[in-house]
Parts: structure tokens; sequence; C-alpha cells
């Protein structure tokens, strides 16, 4: 059993900004025995998945007044300036048809508490909910730059969940979760992955699935079920006309653990690289309305630009030490 007062953490620069991402765990109330030691292993495999990742570290576990705790390790996390946010929930949550909670000691937050401890925060943000009626908490903090995920489709899904754990070790860098065999797992691959596998529990015990998970990064605040998808690529959105991207486009290039490839990318590079390809993926949704020549035209502009990006990264990556050579 892991102590601590208020928060543990590892890697932690209090006040000096971070050049790497942040990652916050709270370990919620965990009621019975048997979910304690399931929230202490989700957090010890985001603790693992965290240091392989060279990012900043804080664990908030269980303590009295824990809510003034979480609000502490926010705005510490905040105040390093990371690259980007990673915001994770591992315990119960409640819901009373008006308000979902999530379950702490002492008082219980809500999304609006949430919302207000990062309303400074103006970056990149992951927020990931692995408990019971979690989807009321990526409704309320969806948004641009921001992806959600629960594993729950509403706050009526109140039965105790089994996604946290599959979708923590996708995240580490499962190999069977990396469906593109990139070298890496997105958010999006350990959402598909971690889904299947609970899936495939209910149907192997026969059962009624209680927990369905969902996925938001086009800040709707609607959310996908991982059943929408083919592969890695998303099915149209019912009501939505082609051009749409939908969810899943951002989610798809969120790592933690990054590729040898990507670690040689700067965090300016691996922004621009992602707007590139967004812009790519939604100049695809539009190849009906245009004629070839201007597809062919925006398509290459686009490719090149990439090209150009992957070489100064290598020929960077590639400069003896010390010699100041700066990328192209």
């Amino acid at each position: 059993m892991r102590k601590g007062l208020a928060f543990t953490g590892l890697m932690v620069l209090a006040g000096a900004a971070w050049a790497g991402d942040a990652v916050v765990v709270v370990r919620g109330s965990a009621g019975l025995p048997e979910y304690g030691e399931r929230f202490e292993e989700e957090a010890a495999l985001w603790a693992e998945a965290a240091r392989t990742a060279e990012a900043r570290w804080q664990e908030v576990p269980p303590t009295p007044e824990q809510g003034k705790a979480v609000a502490a390790a926010l705005q510490q996390a905040i105040e390093a300036k990371p690259e980007r946010l990673w915001v994770l929930l591992c315990g119960h949550g409640t819901f009373d048809g008006r308000e979902a909670r999530f379950n702490v000691e002492g008082p219980d937050f809500t999304p609006k508490d949430l919302q207000q401890w990062l309303r400074s925060w103006q970056g990149p943000l992951v927020l990931v909910h692995t408990g019971s009626a979690s989807q009321p908490f990526a409704k309320a903090l969806a948004g641009p730059e921001r992806v959600c995920v629960t594993a729950t489709k509403s706050g009526s899904e109140v039965f105790s969940t089994r996604f946290g754990l599959p979708f923590a070790r996708a995240m580490g860098g499962e190999l069977k979760a990396d469906l593109d065999q990139d070298g890496q797992v997105s958010v999006l691959e350990a959402f598909l992955d971690a889904a299947a596998e609970v899936r495939d529990f209910y149907q192997s015990e026969e059962r009624l699935a209680t927990e369905h998970a969902l996925l938001d990064d086009d800040g709707d605040g609607v959310g996908t079920r991982s059943e929408r998808f083919d592969g890695v690529d998303l099915r149209e959105k019912p009501g939505q006309g082609t051009t749409a991207v939908g969810d899943g486009a951002r989610a798809r290039r969120v790592v933690l653990v990054r590729s040898a490839e990507e670690r040689q990318l700067t965090p300016e590079q691996r922004a621009r690289r992602d707007e590139l390809e967004m812009a790519l993926e939604d100049l695809k949704k539009q190849r009906d309305s245009l004629d070839a020549a201007g597809f062919e035209k925006r398509a290459r502009a686009i490719l090149l630009e990439l090209a150009r990006m992957y070489e100064q990264a290598e020929a960077a990556a590639a400069a003896p030490k010390g010699t100041g050579q700066a990328p192209r």
C-alpha cells in the first residue's frame, strides 16, 4: 500500500517549466478492498507509462479532504507549463439524475469542480475517467484541443467498470493495441483495444454489458463509441456530411509513450505535424467535391511539408552532440 499525506509524485519539478507532458492521476475512494487493489494497479500502470515517457507525474491517493489535494496537484501541473496535461480519474462515480460525482475521501467532486480547477489551463488536455457514471465529465470538459475518454456512455451506467486496467495497459505501449503498427499506442488505439477487451469479457461471460466506453475529441461533448470505428478510421456519424472529421482524428495522434521517431520531433514540430495530418484527413473527406487537380495540389503541399519536417528532425538527431547544428 502506497502512502502519502496529500499526493505522491515522480519527476516533480514544481514551479519550473516542463518540456514534456504532465500526468495527474486521481485514485478515488475504493469502498471495498478489491476495488482498492484494482485502482492501485491502474495507477501503477500509469506511473510506469509516465516514467517511460519521462513525463511529470503526480498521484493523488485517497486522503482526508482529497478534493483540495486534487485542486493543488492540478495547479502545480498547470504552473509547470507542460506540452500536454493528462488528468486521469481512477475510481467510482455516481449520478443522481442531474449531476455526476467522482467519489473521493471527503466531499465528492463534480464536473463543474473539475472545470473550475482547470480554468487557467488553455493547452492540450487529455481527460480520462475510467469509472462508473463518467460520461458527464467528458460532456462538461470537452473543447478545442481536448481528448476525453470515459468508461460509460451516460451517467446512468452506474455499475462498477472494467475499462480502466486494459486502457492503462494499452497506453503503456502494449503491442497488441498498436493497430497502425507505428511503434506507439495512441489514445484512440488504447480506447479501441480496451473497449474490445471489455466487450469480449461480457460476451464470454454471457452477461449484459453495463458499460460502453466513449471518446470525444472534436469538442462537441457527444462522444463516439468504439463500434463506430473501422480500425482507426471513423465511419460517418449519423446526420453529418462527408466533410466532417468527427471523433478520433485528434486522439489518433496523441500518445504518452512515444516511439523513437516521434521523440526526434520538437514539441513545435509535433503540433505542426498534427495540424497537417488533420488537414489531410479533412481534405480526403472533401475529395468528391474537389476537382482532381485541386485535390492533388493541396495534398502535395501538405505531404511535402510533412516530408521536410521529418528530414529536419532526422538531420538534427543524427548531428554530433555539441555541434549546435539546428534543423534546416
